[in-house]
């Protein structure tokens, strides 16, 4: 049995340490952190006519939701903005 150093503790230590900022310094020359945020949600009513509402005629119902999506660029691209609405029908 032969007794050598073994370096696992000193690297899993120093990946403890550095871990941390290479990930941040990475992020920040190549990007992808970002954000998402709900702007706007609700249900719309299409097709409304009191008269036939109360002669037991259905409306159509949509729900929907205003999303808004931060992609941050780096340095090597530039910060990438989204806008979209998603729908449900009901």
């Amino acid at each position: 049995m032969q007794n050598f150093l073994s370096l696992d503790p000193i690297v899993s230590m120093l990946m403890k340490f550095t871990g941390g900022l290479l990930a941040s310094l990475l992020g920040k020359i190549f990007g992808g952190g970002g954000w998402q945020v709900l702007e706007a949600a609700g249900i719309e009513l299409r097709n409304i006519d009191f008269g036939k509402i109360l002669q037991g005629m259905e409306i159509t119902a949509v729900a929907f939701a205003r999303l808004f999506k931060h992609t941050e660029g780096g340095l090597v691209h530039s910060d990438k903005d989204e806008r979209w609405t998603e729908i449900c029908r009901t």
